[in-house]
């Protein structure tokens, strides 16, 4: 199951840095973000308003593609690949995953800087909800790339 440059157990460690990592980036770009935007800040959900439906048509392909995206990925894998093989495979596409998202909150923070527009910030949380979603876990992982509970308990 394991060979001698792979463990589990730090590989799902370093996975998980890279998952905070984004999102505390998410959320730190939004803090500097409302600082820079403080004083005059409005609610307008105009859907005329050509930048919110570009956010939305955004915010409605993007997301479900990096989802769809990993799903494909990981049908790919051969059950009888090591699992090394097969892990890396899913951190590729929960990468996937994570970027659309990240890139859905970064522009829907500087859309908010733009605008002033408080609106932007329902799909900022949209995305990062989603990003809270997909965090890992050696159960959705083994459910995602089919792994047996043998492989599912190297991860522990």
């Amino acid at each position: 199951m394991a060979t001698e440059n792979f463990d589990p157990k730090r590989t799902l460690q370093l996975t998980r840095l890279i998952y905070f990592a984004l999102i505390t980036g998410c959320l730190a770009y939004m803090v500097l973000i409302f600082y820079l935007a403080a004083g005059k800040i409005i609610f307008k959900p105009d859907m005329r308003d050509p930048l919110i439906l570009s956010i939305v048509f955004l915010c409605c392909t993007t997301i479900p593609f990096g989802f769809f995206f990993s799903k494909k990925t990981c049908k790919k894998i051969n059950s009888a690949e090591l699992l090394v093989k097969k892990y890396s495979i899913y951190q590729t596409g929960l990468i996937v995953k994570l970027a659309t998202c990240e890139g859905i909150t970064l522009i829907s923070a500087g859309l908010f800087l733009f605008t002033r527009n408080l609106f932007f910030v329902i799909f900022f949380l949209i995305a990062l909800i989603i990003m809270i979603m997909y965090y890992p876990t050696p159960d959705k992982i083994g459910k995602e790339i089919n792994l047996t509970q043998s492989e599912i308990e190297l991860f522990y």
